[in-house]
């Protein structure tokens, strides 16, 4: 059966310099949440996979020690839905 699948990633594009040095965009806290945390709210969805730029990958697996960090599961299903979400997407409820 297929299963919905949530990856948010960091293009490390656009101008969010110095906040971006230290931790990825989608966990940058904007108010009580993080845009990860909103998303997986909205969406009613849990991030299966996160993708960042090489150098806040350990940071990243440090705060979400139970996602994948820059790499695909090997056991999704070729027909599972994928969500696949820019962590700088502002279309949030």
């Amino acid at each position: 059966m297929a299963k919905s699948r949530l990856v948010v990633f960091d293009d490390g594009q656009g101008c969010f310099t110095p906040l971006c040095d230290l931790r990825a965009i989608f966990d940058q806290r904007t108010a009580a949440c993080t845009t990860l945390e909103r998303l997986e709210r909205v969406l009613g969805l849990h991030a299966e996979v996160l993708v960042t730029p090489e150098e806040l990958a350990e940071v990243t697996r440090h705060r979400h020690p139970d996602v994948t960090v820059n790499a695909t599961p090997a056991t999704w299903a070729a027909d599972d839905e994928v969500w696949l979400i820019n962590g700088r997407w502002l279309g949030l409820a």
